[in-house]
């Protein structure tokens, strides 16, 4: 209805950009931004300003062959140029009927579009341990069997091909990160819950094809945590978080790895709940940890840490599959991967069952 005035010129040129943005793709959807300020200080969290232009951006959902789907969780991911691909897991339909996913798809950040590649052999099926180096990704470990595989992609050549497995006890729910061309693998469990966690960190050579044990993470065992890296992977360090310890709870320790002395030093703890089954990933500046499970609920809050001050601060959560303000995106056992300074999140469940599983896409631009 026309009132006969007219709104702020700012804001009317904000309404402008934001119409513009939204019509360069019909499901570019911008969800509305958290409007509770941080204002904690202690503890290594210091307040944000109020985002301006960081919002989520609805994505196509991950595809599926399958009849009736409905969504997938507790695979791996890995990123090779500007292309985030996922694989593993389960695969879930309207009618709960539950399947291992075994395809691969990728998500080109050029072209907004996913693409199928190359299926991994059977045994392929979890993966939390992933990483990517050159043009090669690397998958081992698993979510739903214990294993030691090690499975390499190349996307040159869009194939599989075995390497050297993990030595040791076989384990699930490890992290895995790459750092100057080098592998690297820690934590996991033989049995979740019964203190059967590894402390362990082993360092793969993609060229010799040969596995290295390093100097061992400080902290107790702990699986389903997350891992990350700085400055994307060249010169940097590897920084672990999360997870559940021996004892069944669940660390908000975080701990940064420098390959060229071997050495760990612990850093500012993780400020938000502790968590199991989230997700870690970088952009170019920063670090993020985002989603998983807190012992009695899903979550989706976006947390971001400095590389370079050691903080922590918030971005705005994960919006629910329709944007619409009050509702969030809560999940545990999702896909995750950051390319240049955007984050993507993407599948798995919003609750504690199968039935919760989700397809949706999102991804949010992070200002330098």
């Amino acid at each position: 209805m026309h009132t006969g005035k007219w709104l702020p010129t700012g804001f009317n040129l904000f309404l402008a950009l934001l119409l513009i943005v939204s019509c360069e793709k019909q499901n570019d959807l911008p969800a509305p931004a958290s409007t509770t300020p941080q204002t904690k200080t202690t503890d290594g969290l210091v307040p944000m300003p109020s985002p301006v232009f960081v919002v989520w951006f609805r994505r196509d959902n991950i595809p599926s062959a399958l009849t009736n789907f409905q969504g997938r969780f507790g695979g791996w991911s890995f990123v090779i140029g500007s292309k985030g691909y996922i694989g593993g897991g389960t695969a879930v339909t309207t009618n709960s009927k539950l399947s291992t996913a075994k395809n691969v798809f990728s998500f080109d950040t050029a072209t907004k579009a996913w693409s199928q590649n190359a299926t991994p052999p059977s045994v392929v099926t979890g993966g939390e341990g992933a990483f990517a180096i050159g043009n090669n990704g690397y998958v081992l470990t698993g979510s739903e069997d214990v294993t030691q595989y090690t499975y390499a992609y190349s996307a040159l050549n869009n194939s599989w091909s075995p390497k050297a497995p993990l030595p040791g006890i076989p384990r699930y729910y490890a992290v895995g990160v790459a750092i100057d061309g080098k592998g690297y693998i820690g934590g996991g469990a033989y049995q979740p819950g019964l203190g059967l966690n590894f402390n362990n960190w082993t360092q793969y050579d993609p060229v010799a094809d040969r596995w290295t044990e390093k100097a061992r993470l400080p902290n107790e065992p702990t699986y389903g945590g997350v891992a990350f890296v700085s400055s994307g992977g060249t010169g940097g360090k590897a920084y672990l978080c999360g997870g559940y310890d021996n004892e069944g709870r669940l660390s908000k320790a975080l701990w940064q790895y420098d390959p060229a002395t071997d050495q760990w030093t612990q850093k500012t703890n993780f400020p938000g709940s502790g968590r199991a089954w989230a997700v870690g990933m970088n952009t170019t500046n920063a670090g993020f940890i985002t989603t998983g499970w807190d012992g009695s609920k899903t979550l989706a809050d976006v947390w971001r840490y400095n590389f370079a001050t050691d903080t922590w601060g918030t971005e705005p959560n994960i919006p629910y599959t329709a944007p619409i303000q009050g509702l969030n995106g809560a999940r545990q056992h999702a896909f995750g991967f950051g390319i240049g300074n955007i984050i993507y999140i993407c599948g798995g469940l919003s609750g504690i069952d199968n039935t919760s599983a989700r397809a949706d896409l999102w991804s949010l631009g992070i200002p330098n």
